[in-house]
């Protein structure tokens, strides 16, 4: 017998927030949920054992609520099923919320790129860089020009800080390591390993003089980062610099890499670097190619843990109980077409406070899926946020990103 189960723990209280469903026929159910020897069951069944995660609760502290509507079975769509939310109060400290340095945790840094020899496509394995030898420095924040320009601010003479600062560009022999990209000089790449997107469409008599643009692989046509180009007076269009995102390439020798970062970790950091510069938590998920706007993804807790069984899953059977260490989001998809979509993004356009993050077009699309999934594990009443006293994030729903 499986009984639904999946919790999260709310360590600013000393909590787990829990849930189980129980068919609905059923007498006298909270009587039979019960706390014995560290493990919450329902009459002789074990639904958790908390010693397997080092849990240790209080026996005495037991609050059961049943929710007010009943949904039909995942497993048996002839049965109904009853909610109970159930708070579980922790006698040990769980512990408390990470800094956000202990955090921001950058895969491939320059010391780790000491011994670098070369990039590849990730897809198809085509070699990109036409050199065998680097040397590689890390780059400071991505808003670390936002925080000079603040301090040149309440400088005596700030205009004579202004005219030195120069942007950071690339350097040939050398790879400037961003925290999700790596910059290159077109001197070190080979140039018909990739190409640029369509830019028929680019307007070069506004805005900067140079502007990063797309490109991909010309053997799997596979997005591999940005290029930054100029057109000179007579239209010719010249590469200035390279944007490799890590989560598109490989780095060579292979054995360098134990294994290979994914694009859900480089978007874990975007969102930490993002949070702690600007102390914003609304977000604008954008794809770089179409323009489109993907998902408005609002940050509510970045270190939880949540517990459960994958009982709310359809067809599910097991028993396996797992733990993680997650990201906890509300979220919008906005790839389906809806009047109150369009205008909330208009809205979070237009607020200041919130930030776009923009990725390629299959990256948003891995991000979406990737958050349905993790919706379907939370129970049924609990997956939109539609409490009428948080107007703001009505029909948002309730995703977690794994870290």
């Amino acid at each position: 017998m499986v009984i639904p189960f999946f919790s999260e723990q709310l360590a600013n209280i000393n909590a787990i927030r829990s849930t189980i469903a129980i068919e609905s026929t059923l007498d006298s159910v909270p009587e039979k949920i019960t706390i014995k020897n560290n493990a919450l069951c329902f009459d002789q069944n074990i639904i958790v054992d908390f010693d397997a995660f080092n849990v240790q609760l209080d026996p005495r502290v037991l609050t059961i609520t049943s929710t007010p509507t009943t949904t039909p079975s995942t497993t048996n769509n002839n049965i109904n099923i009853q909610e109970y939310d159930i708070k579980l109060v922790v006698s040990k400290p769980i512990g408390s919320n990470k800094k956000y340095d202990d955090d921001l945790k950058t895969c491939w840094t320059a010391k780790e790129l000491e011994h670098l020899q070369g990039l590849s496509c990730r897809s198809c394995h085509q070699l990109i860089t036409s050199m065998n030898e680097f040397q590689s420095k890390d780059l400071p924040s991505e808003h670390w020009y936002e925080l000079v320009e603040c301090w040149i601010c309440h400088e005596a003479k700030p205009e004579e800080h202004r005219s030195r600062m120069q942007p950071i560009t690339a350097r040939s022999k050398m790879v400037l390591v961003g925290g999700t990209y790596l910059l290159l000089h077109p001197q070190d790449l080979l140039i018909d390993s990739f190409t640029v997107d369509d830019i028929s469409n680019i307007k070069w008599d506004t805005g900067l003089s140079k502007k990063w643009i797309s490109i991909h692989c010309t053997k799997c046509q596979e997005p591999l980062g940005e290029g930054q180009y100029e057109q000179n007076q007579e239209g010719e269009i010249s590469l200035l610099a390279t944007k490799f995102y890590k989560y598109c390439i490989s780095i060579l020798p292979m054995e360098q890499q134990q294994s290979l970062p994914t694009f859900m970790e480089f978007l874990l950091y975007d969102l930490f670097d993002a949070a702690k510069a600007h102390a914003t938590y609304r977000f604008i998920i954008q794809g770089r190619k179409t323009k489109q706007i993907y998902a408005l993804l609002w940050l509510f807790n970045w270190d939880t843990h949540i517990i459960y069984n994958r009982g709310f899953l359809d067809k599910n059977t097991s028993n396996d109980i797992y733990r993680e260490h997650v990201m906890k989001v509300f979220y919008i998809d906005c790839t389906q077409e809806k009047n109150d979509n369009k205008k909330r993004i208009e809205l979070w356009s237009n607020d200041k406070t919130t930030d776009h993050l923009i990725y390629p077009e299959s990256c948003c699309e891995l991000l979406l899926k990737s958050l349905e999934q993790s919706t379907k594990l939370v129970p049924p009443s609990a997956r939109r946020m539609n409490n009428p006293a948080m107007t703001l994030l009505h029909n948002f729903s309730v995703g977690f990103i794994k870290r």
